[in-house]
């Protein structure tokens, strides 16, 4: 029973669409984690090949791994709330932690510290992370607030359409606006603090922009984000998207743009918030 937990319980949610290998390589890494009370939720996001089944058969006798499968490829956000209600609901998760399948948790201390991490008003802590080549992450730059985020979907609109000339307009107002760290969304842990206003990722998106959402979520609510610089994670990059699209620019961008159009919706309301009562 949940009462009879000594420590927090974290379930770990891996999104898997259609590259089983890898996220049985992922799973494999978590699985050297000292930290007592967690579980992986492997969440098969409508593979049509082999994953579910394979995966399952890996991993139906190991008690701190579950497998289950969507009906249909719901994308990033709802594939991982599906995973969230899952671990909430049946695996009593107190933290969730949003890992992608491309990543590997080679810090067998890494649990321990990102639970050491929180704090009162924290909604989603972070961590370094390195990507190929020893290329080191802590936070990544985006446009979250109004007009940046306006000029940033202008121009991206620009490239996709090919308007060299508008793109180059609103490339050079978005100069004079500056980005906002957020963190980078290949690995987030959702506390109780987040759960007290949210029951996981906004919805609306298929793929992309859900570090901005979840960004503008937690100032809704006057949540922040925290990066642990006390651990970091090894992330291969962009293996799934690959298989999605072949990680074409246009591919990219007509993605993106779909799930931005949110984000600046959100950024316009916050924005409005802020200065009501005031002449704009």
């Amino acid at each position: 029973m949940a009462e009879n937990r000594k420590d927090p319980r974290i379930v770990i949610v891996i999104l898997n669409y259609l590259n089983y290998r890898e996220t049985e390589e992922c799973v494999q890494s978590v699985l050297q984690q000292e930290y007592a009370d967690y579980h992986i939720l492997i969440v098969d996001n409508g593979s049509d090949n082999e994953s579910y089944r394979y995966l399952y058969d890996r991993y139906k006798r190991k008690k701190s791994v579950t497998v289950i499968r969507a009906r249909k490829n719901y994308g990033f956000a709802k594939g991982n709330n599906i995973g969230i209600r899952y671990a909430r609901e049946r695996l009593l998760a107190d933290y969730v932690m949003l890992l992608n399948s491309d990543t590997l948790m080679e810090d067998r201390a890494y649990l321990k510290k990102m639970l050491a991490a929180d704090a009162d008003r924290i909604g989603v802590i972070g961590s370094r992370i390195v990507e190929r080549d020893n290329v080191k992450v802590r936070m990544i730059p985006r446009y979250v607030t109004f007009p940046g985020t306006l000029f940033y979907y202008s121009a991206a609109r620009a490239e996709y359409r090919d308007h060299p000339v508008s793109l180059n307009f609103w490339e050079q107002r978005l100069k004079q606006i500056k980005s906002v760290p957020v963190l980078q969304g290949c690995v987030l842990m959702l506390t109780p603090a987040y759960f007290q206003y949210y029951d996981g990722l906004d919805p609306r998106t298929f793929l992309y922009c859900e570090e901005e959402l979840l960004y503008l979520r937690c100032k809704k609510t006057g949540l922040e984000e925290k990066l642990n610089d006390e651990t970091c994670i090894f992330h291969k990059h962009g293996q799934s998207s690959k298989l999605l699209h072949g990680n074409q620019r246009k591919s990219f961008l007509k993605y993106m743009l779909t799930s931005y159009k949110y984000v600046l919706w959100e950024s316009i309301k916050r924005y409005l918030g802020r200065n009501e009562g005031q002449d704009l």
